[in-house]
């Protein structure tokens, strides 16, 4: 697959090719290897400039960078290498909205997170994209915001949903597809910690990637 993208400038791939490139990349999980090496940059940029120690580039320097990188390109292509940066950055850009968009929620006083889960007749008579609608609708009727993602459990893999939304009163637990869990987020002085845990906890599950399918699902309005 490699191969068919090494001579190829990244503009003049057809659309076809780009999503086929795309899918090869995440696939091979070469936007996390790419991610590395411009973290790496990063740091040594960081210790060049104010001297600063990292444990992760301990004994690494900018020559190991170069020939790290001259060694993705031989394999992969320099074409590769540029749409796997292209997707790390437009997976950073969509989790500095979806964290603002979470910190909102979380410190507006109204907010409740929610871990949603299935019965077995559920996942046994229905798929994923069902379950996904399923989900979309039980949370559009609860809230104008929410934010929500697939997960599975570490054990037995067992899929669920974590959402975060915002409600003027607590939501019923009416979910008719298996079982629910609803905490209400507080927001007093002194939950500085808590309201940090929640945002970071909701964000880390939504911006896990799958090739299989889309993980998030988002209300369109602001909050």
């Amino acid at each position: 697959m490699s191969n068919d993208f090494k001579p190829i400038n990244h503009k003049y791939l057809t659309i076809k090719e780009r999503e086929s490139l795309k899918q090869f990349i995440l696939e091979k999980k070469l936007d996390n290897e790419t991610a590395k090496l411009s973290r790496k940059a990063f740091l040594l940029n960081q210790r060049e400039k104010t001297g600063e120690y990292f444990k992760i580039i301990d004994n690494y320097s900018f020559e190991k960078l170069i020939n790290e990188k001259k060694t993705f390109i031989k394999r992969y292509g320099s074409t590769t290498l540029k749409v796997a940066n292209n997707l790390n950055q437009a997976k950073y850009q969509r989790t500095i909205r979806l964290k603002n968009r979470i910190r909102e929620a979380v410190e507006s006083g109204s907010a409740y997170f929610i871990t949603i889960t299935f019965n077995n007749k559920t996942l046994e008579n229905t798929n994923e994209q069902t379950r996904r609608k399923y989900v979309s609708r039980w949370l559009k009727s609860l809230s104008e915001f929410y934010v929500a993602n697939i997960d599975y459990g570490l054990i037995n893999e067992r899929e669920h949903y974590h959402a975060v939304i915002t409600a003027d009163t607590h939501p019923p637990k009416s979910w008719p597809y298996g079982f629910i869990d609803i905490l209400k987020i507080k927001t007093n002085d002194n939950d500085t910690t808590r309201i940090s845990k929640y945002i970071s906890k909701l964000t880390n599950h939504a911006i896990k990637h799958t090739t299989k399918s889309k993980r998030i699902i988002y209300s369109k309005k602001s909050k």
